[in-house]
């Protein structure tokens, strides 16, 4: 069982590095670890809780590739999370 990232297979795209769109990748990561966090946290299933946390894991790992790539634009990834981050909040709010 995966949630967001498939352990079992290689993901078949091969980007040149240079093309690489570090920036937009950093923030759909970032989007799965708020997820997989809440995920984590919220479900009463521990199987797919432990599924969740081990993707964190692969989530951070991606994410810090991605801001140590050339391609990355901090200020633009920063503006994205923030807004993440509020719509989590209040998605919470409303539920």
């Amino acid at each position: 069982m995966s949630i967001c990232y498939d352990d079992s297979a290689k993901s078949g795209a091969i980007v040149p590095y240079d093309k690489i769109k570090a920036t937009e990748g950093y923030i759909r990561h970032h989007a799965n670890f708020m997820f997989l966090d809440f995920l984590a946290r919220s479900t009463k299933d521990f199987k797919e809780a432990a599924q969740a946390r081990a993707e964190i894991v692969i989530a951070r790992r991606k994410m810090s590739f991605m801001e140590k790539h050339m391609n990355f634009e901090a200020a633009i990834a920063q503006r994205a999370v923030e807004k993440q981050i509020k719509e989590w909040q209040q998605d919470r709010k409303i539920a």
